[in-house]
């Protein structure tokens, strides 16, 4: 990925938790981890954190690869 890199801090075996990395500045944006309720991984942005549109699609494109990966 160009603007973001993610890092696992958990992982249970059969979910994960990534930290979104930015690589402008090593500045840790939120995390990805499932959401039982939506049986999705989902993106958490801590607070007073600003995204643009490139950003996002690289966190859609991340979450719906690692949705895949679960399915498989």
């Amino acid at each position: 990925m160009k603007n973001l890199h993610y890092i696992v801090v958990k992982d249970t075996g059969k979910t994960k938790v990534w930290e979104v990395v930015s690589n402008h500045n090593n500045v840790v944006l939120g995390k990805i981890g499932w959401y039982p309720q939506w049986r999705r991984y989902v993106f958490f942005p801590f607070s007073n954190m600003l995204f643009d549109s490139t950003c996002l699609n690289e966190i859609q494109k991340f979450i719906n690869s690692q949705m895949v990966l679960r399915r498989t």
